[in-house]
């Protein structure tokens, strides 16, 4: 090389790093680095720890992932990693990635190897003999066609195509006990978000949180578990946003905060209810808004009432569900709602929330909630302040708020968000904070216990949905206002195509008389009391971690003892999959484990948090001849058609006819996007026409209606492209219809379609506002057209109300506990690599209380509640808003504080718990 001046320089300075620094780990990291980028391979993808699914840059080589690192253009990230998405070489590279899948009989002493196929056979066998054993064509003189006794369990991390088959299968072959770990753990506010708009899905893109004025955290610490979440909010306050958080424990996300209202555990809920108090007491609410696009002025039956104790009119007793027969609105001669649009009138929607929430005066809001009269009103103004025009607020929940308000805390989120007209414009929205990479690709797919693809129901057996027609006219949801317009008036054409694909050479009719019925309603916690009681004989697992699950182990392992069988579908074992495959676990139970390819080398997709559609090349790594778990059902489903034409068995005629034809996990998605009779699934990517209109022109093809827009394999593995400061992005792949802010339509002025203020996101939205975007009503997933501030479908009421009781005093030698939300404990669980950030599970102590009791910071503590009993170390802190409380951090809070009633994803609040001091063990 020619030694020139520039040259020169180079190499001293290079000499003198080395030297200052130690010489050779500079040496060795810098090298390194252009050694994976030019000698290996590499190749786009997305990190799965989270539903951000930020992009990034795969290296590998030799069949081992090398390196990972961020996408320099991708606008879910802005070219930034956290630490997380480091993890998957560790993941992708580790040695106890399943291979060989294996089988230990019933009374047998060990797991033998079997070839792969051979243990798909294994399956259908285990399957089918159960189904005949159980399979019931009516109960109790109802048709049922369906088999109560195999459960189905899906974990977070399988792609959109595994879920769509494993339902699939699942009701083909006549099942109806098939969930998620997304409806267990995030029940609650699936349930809230569906009662008030509809549908459960995050309504704006994360980015789109640096054009508010106001971010409010609660219940979640995304500075811990979202990282890239922060990036937005940082940006916000770069533009003079204000970040509240409000958390019991000052959180690294409440140490940035400008405000943090450290309020007393458990009372969420009833802080909420005085800021809606505030909103509606001060007028500082969007009444237009409410006007045009809630339920603010229907007139609610007249026999409604809300006692003293917070109960409402139908409520027999505790214990007891509430006969909602007074929950009704008032029907016009045309079946729409009557409405008083001055709301003015004591039983309209709006007159009934500020009289039931006036008892929420600040003074018995911060007597209850510990907080102090400035900071509470200062944050109800900032509130107030985001419903002028051109003002906009952002709410960030997570486990915390459900498990300390259950379901009507996002309810009364949902509410505030409505009052100040933040739904459906730039900056506003909800965001549910998760660690699951597709827990929103899941749902589309297994949205409930009783759920089609796409969100349609099961036939009701209790409501005698036996007749086509009738089970069409329950759902379809026809309205008689010309200004509602949703959705679900093409529910015929949903489910006719849906049925198209299961069944090509099938008549619709013909169809739905094979179907299982069954019942809604159904839950986590019904599923472990049957299987506790022995009603399920079968457990089917795809990539579920039991032990993650909001129950003590100890209980579930008791349930787990009492099954016939366990099929696990998982890539590598986990702590439920050790306890599952070792010696301890019950020896009368059949046990396969069947392995599945590594997240790297698998071919899927995912939809991130905000319902965008994102596709992943599998590489070639060492595990690539394994199938995933689409193509592995296939396989079982071919040998239960080949048992029931050899051995014949009951009700057999779903599982023979339906078609299990797919070459490809690309041919599974592409049904899943749609397709005509014309086309092939091969030649539908390259039709342009294909869109949701032509679902009512059968015979039409499609196996989840929400993904029709979405075209083809060009579309799906195209990059975006849209400059940083941009709120929307070019792209087309967000459900429904491209849409990238839910419910835009809120944007605009009812009368004349034109844009409310700036922040309307229709204006970028839509290339123009025409003359349809006016006098149609925007909550298109909801009957009449509007989102309910007065939601009749939940079941513990239909406005959020929060209790006033102050506690009651305790012993001084016991405390009040309350646990962390999901999260960091599970991610520690399930990935050792993840301990460093969460290492273990621990108990945080106000440091006057330790004081008190004689504790001493880093001891082992006994923690004893009724619900259970565990030894943790202590941390003695002042970061606790009440000496009363301690914290539990970690996956022992399910030992201490779930009670086995779970319908509502909440605990029995408060926990009393008694804390004994241990030996300190060297700490």
């Amino acid at each position: 090389m020619q030694v020139t001046r520039r040259n020169f320089l180079k190499i001293a300075t290079a000499i003198c790093g080395v030297a200052a620094t130690g010489g050779l780990a500079i040496f060795d990291y810098v090298s390194c680095i252009p050694f994976f980028k030019r000698k290996s391979s590499s190749q786009r993808g997305f990190c799965p720890f989270c539903g951000l699914n930020c992009a990034l840059i795969i290296h590998y080589r030799d069949s081992v992932i090398t390196a990972v690192e961020a996408e320099k253009s991708s606008f879910e990230s802005g070219g930034r990693l956290c630490p997380k998405a480091h993890m998957i070489p560790f993941l992708a590279n580790q040695k106890s990635l399943r291979e060989l899948g294996v089988i230990r009989y019933a009374d047998s002493n060990g797991f033998e190897n079997r070839s792969y196929s051979t243990l798909l056979g294994e399956c259908a066998e285990l399957i089918h003999a159960t189904r005949e054993e159980s399979f019931a064509i009516d109960r109790s003189g109802l048709k049922a066609n369906n088999c109560e006794s195999i459960a189905v369990v899906v974990g977070d991390s399988v792609s959109c195509e595994d879920a769509y088959v494993i339902n699939k299968f699942s009701r083909v072959a006549g099942l109806t006990r098939v969930g998620t770990e997304a409806l267990i753990k995030h029940e609650a506010a699936a349930t809230a978000l569906r009662a008030t708009y509809g549908i459960a899905a995050q309504t704006n893109p994360h980015y789109d949180i640096k054009n508010s004025d106001l971010i409010v955290v609660i219940g979640s610490n995304p500075v811990r578990t979202s990282p890239m979440q922060l990036v937005a909010i940082t940006e916000a306050r770069k533009r003079g946003a204000l970040l509240v958080v409000i958390d019991p424990v000052l959180s690294e996300t409440a140490k940035i905060a400008d405000i943090h209202l450290a309020i007393r555990p458990g009372t969420d809920l009833v802080l909420l209810c005085g800021l809606i108090r505030y909103l509606l007491h001060n007028d500082s609410i969007d009444k237009e808004y409410l006007r045009d696009n809630t339920d603010a002025p229907f007139l609610v039956n007249e026999s409604f009432r809300v006692d003293s104790n917070g109960n409402f009119s139908g409520f027999s007793g505790e214990g007891k569900e509430y006969d909602t027969l007074t929950w009704s609105y008032i029907i016009d001669e045309r079946g729409n709602p009557k409405t008083d649009y001055n709301l003015k009138r004591s039983n309209c929607v709006f007159q009934i929330l500020k009289n039931n929430y006036s008892q929420y005066t600040p003074d018995r809001v911060m007597n209850r909630t510990g907080i102090s009269s400035d900071l509470f009103l200062h944050v109800a103004g900032e509130l107030a302040a985001s419903s002028r025009p051109a003002k906009s607020c952002s709410f960030l929940f997570g486990g915390g708020l459900t498990e300390s308000a259950g379901a009507q805390g996002v309810r009364a989120v949902s509410v505030m968000q409505l009052l100040c007209g933040n739904i459906g414009i730039a900056g506003g929205g909800l965001y549910g904070i998760n660690n699951s990479a597709n827990q929103q690709g899941i749902s589309d797919q297994i949205g409930g216990w009783n759920c089609f693809p796409g969100y349609l129901p099961l036939p009701d057996s209790e409501k005698m949905e036996n007749d086509y027609d009738l089970y069409i006219r329950n759902n379809s949801h026809k309205s008689n206002d010309f200004s509602v317009s949703h959705f679900w008036t093409g529910f015929k054409g949903y489910f006719e195509s849906l049925m198209h694909c299961w069944f090509p050479d099938e008549d619709a009719k013909a169809v739905f008389d094979m179907l299982p019925r069954t019942s809604s309603g159904y839950n986590w916690s019904q599923l472990l009391n049957d299987i506790d009681a022995g009603t399920i004989k079968g457990l089917t697992l795809f990539e579920a971690d039991l032990f993650n699950m909001p129950v003590p182990r100890e209980r579930l392992k008791s349930a787990l003892k009492k099954l016939s069988w366990i099929i696990m579908f998982e890539t590598f074992p986990g702590d439920f999959s050790r306890y599952i495959g070792g010696t301890s676990f019950s020896k009368d139970t059949t046990v396969i484990i069947v392995p599945l390819p590594a997240f790297p080398s698998a071919s899927l997709h995912f939809v991130s948090s905000e319902r965008r559609f994102i596709a992943k090349k599998g590489l070639s790594l060492r595990q690539k001849s394994l199938p995933g778990i689409a193509l592995a059902l296939q396989g079982v489903a071919k040998k239960m058609i080949a048992l029931q034409k050899l051995k014949g068995g009951v009700f057999s005629e779903p599982i023979v006819r339906c078609a299990w034809n797919y070459s490809s996990v690309k041919s599974v998605a592409k049904e899943m996007a749609g397709y005509s009779r014309e086309q092939t699934v091969e030649t539908v990517a390259e039709d342009s026409e294909n869109k949701k209109e032509n679902f009512h022109q059968p015979p039409y093809f499609c196996g989840n209606w929400l993904y029709a827009d979405l075209i083809g394999s060009k579309s799906l593995l195209k990059r975006d492209s849209a400059p940083q400061q941009s709120l929307l992005r070019n792209t087309d792949r967000c459900w429904p219809a491209g849409a990238q802010v839910l419910f835009n339509n809120a944007g605009v002025i009812f009368k004349d379609g034109e844009p409310r203020h700036a922040k309307s996101v229709a204006v970028e939205d839509n290339a123009a506002i025409t003359g349809q975007r006016a006098r149609r009503r925007p909550f298109y997933f909801n009957k009449d057209g509007v989102a309910y501030l007065f939601a009749r479908k939940m079941k513990s009421g239909p406005i959020p109300l929060g209790s006033l009781t102050v506690l009651p005093e305790i012993q001084e030698s016991s405390y009040l506990l309350f646990g962390s939300d999901y999260g960091e404990a599970d991610m520690a669980q399930k990935y050792k690599y993840y301990r460093e950030y969460f290492p273990e599970d621990f108990l945080l102590m106000h440091k006057d209380a330790a004081r008190d009791g004689g504790f001493v910071n880093g001891d082992y503590v006994s923690v004893k509640t009724a619900e259970g009993f565990t030894r943790l170390p202590l941390y003695v802190t002042d970061r606790i808003a009440d000496k009363r409380y301690v914290k539990i951090a970690g996956s022992a809070s399910r030992e201490l504080l779930y009670s086995q009633d779970i319908k509502q994803g909440r605990s029995k609040f408060p926990v009393v718990v008694s804390v004994q001091k241990e030996a300190s063990r060297g700490r």
